[in-house]
């Protein structure tokens, strides 16, 4: 519990965290497919 009640009492640093980890996370996603994309495009 003591490990735990700094972050709660950070909450608005904790989501913001997430939210751009999040972000960061999808354009990373898209990047690999239109990167496979492209790839499997000039191997066929």
């Amino acid at each position: 519990m003591t490990v735990i009640l700094p972050v709660v009492r950070k909450q608005h640093e904790l989501l913001m965290t997430l939210l751009l980890c999040n972000a960061a996370a999808m354009e990373v996603i898209n990047w690999i497919i239109f990167y496979y994309k492209f790839l499997f495009l000039f191997l066929s």
